[in-house]
């Protein structure tokens, strides 16, 4: 007997919509901070909200100024990563340079990537395997 069950995560587009608040505050704090990474796996405030949302991991993207960041090509990663065969690794990415680039949406023929724009600055990607 052969029982498929749903192994994904839920981290998806309106997981993204109902956290846009609490994701934006972690940003907060890691720029407050001056954190580049932070992992679930910490200690800490900033790693017990990454826990609670389910993220396992955030990495921050910035070019170090004299004054202060440079936000022109700056972008933050909340990773969920993958925990079998059937989860890919997801990330949600925050765009916070002075204009929004629109990346918008992509996705590979045949392959298991893509990328979602799901609000101004937020979007979601999916890294899999072939």
């Amino acid at each position: 007997m052969f029982l498929l069950t749903n192994c994904t995560s839920n981290i998806d587009e309106s997981f993204i919509k109902e956290h846009n608040k609490e994701l934006f505050s972690i940003f907060n704090d890691l720029i407050k901070s001056n954190f580049d990474t932070v992992s679930a796996e910490g200690k800490g405030e900033i790693a017990e909200k990454i826990r609670k949302l389910g993220i396992d991991k955030v990495n921050i993207k910035y070019k170090p100024d004299m004054w202060d960041y440079i936000r022109a090509d700056s972008l933050v990663h909340f990773i969920v990563e993958d925990h079998g065969i059937w989860e890919p690794t997801k990330i949600i990415i925050f765009d916070f340079a002075q204009t929004p680039r629109k990346f918008g949406n992509a996705e590979v023929i045949g392959a298991s990537y893509y990328r979602k724009q799901v609000l101004d600055r937020w979007y979601l990607e999916s890294i899999g395997f072939d």
